[in-house]
């Protein structure tokens, strides 16, 4: 571990590396994932914390559900459309 932050480190000194108004160096971790082919999962959200949920939930279940007591997906789907029937009737 400690050499693969050596490693991470010395790849990114550049004085241009983080946010310019941050006091200390901030590394850039999605760079870093990038780089290292690892998938990075991003998400635009206007606010609607349902719909960035469900985002994350279709992600996290890209590759199969987990089976640990949750709801189904039969549960959840009839939980969306409700939701976005509530949606619609409330900005109209």
């Amino acid at each position: 571990m400690d050499n693969d932050l050596n490693l991470f480190k010395a790849a990114n000194v550049h004085d241009k590396l983080g946010h310019s108004n941050c006091p200390a160096l901030k590394y850039p971790i999605m760079r870093f994932f990038q780089e290292n082919k690892t998938e990075v999962f991003e998400i635009d959200h206007n606010g609607e914390k349902f719909e960035m949920f469900e985002g994350m939930r279709v992600y996290i279940e890209r590759n199969g559900r987990p089976f640990n007591y949750l709801k189904s997906v039969r549960h959840l789907n009839r939980t969306r459309e409700e939701n976005l029937k509530e949606e619609e009737t409330n900005d109209n």
